[in-house]
């Protein structure tokens, strides 16, 4: 995206969308690495995007911990979904944050009216890597609760009126 810019962005998802596309999802490689602030860039580049019509979507990579999500436009921006698979963390390097083993899975639905009018609604799983066999674990109240509540209160800073997945 720092090549082309919202304008490139606006013209690949613009040719997905003459080719048949029903939905464009973007996803970015955007933000600065171990911040769950989403920075001014992150934020002008997807008001940018989700202001078109030809963006349904975009989910967020590279920061290495979870960054909120936010609706624009009645869409949504899931700006940093955090680590899903990683070696890292504070036992592997000290200067690494607790975040870097938190992660997020997203589900959006979209739905069509018969006016072609598409709505979205989102849901979400916080994750945990467990380092021992770098497994992937769900984390729930019930069995990481510091987790759950660092992730869903990060994912949801910004009012995206979130539910969890069930």
């Amino acid at each position: 995206w720092p090549l082309v810019g919202a304008d490139g962005i606006l013209t690949d998802a613009k040719k997905a969308r003459a080719e048949g596309a029903d939905l464009v999802v973007v996803s970015l490689h955007w933000g600065a690495q171990y911040v769950s602030d989403p920075t001014p860039e992150q934020k002008e580049l997807a008001k940018a995007l989700l202001s078109s019509d030809e963006v349904d979507v975009i989910l967020g990579t590279h920061v290495h911990v979870v960054q909120p999500c936010e609706r624009i436009n009645g869409k949504y921006v899931f700006y940093g979904l955090g680590n899903f698979l990683s070696n890292q963390s504070p036992q592997v390097d000290a200067t690494l944050i607790p975040q870097t083993q938190e992660g997020v899975v997203v589900r959006v639905d979209f739905d069509r009216d018969a006016s072609g009018k598409v709505t979205q609604r989102a849901a979400y799983r916080p994750t945990k890597v467990n380092l021992t066999g770098h497994v992937v674990e769900p984390a729930t109240p019930q069995t990481n609760p510091v987790t759950f509540d660092r992730v869903t209160k990060t994912l949801d800073a910004d009012g995206c009126g979130l539910t969890t997945l069930d």
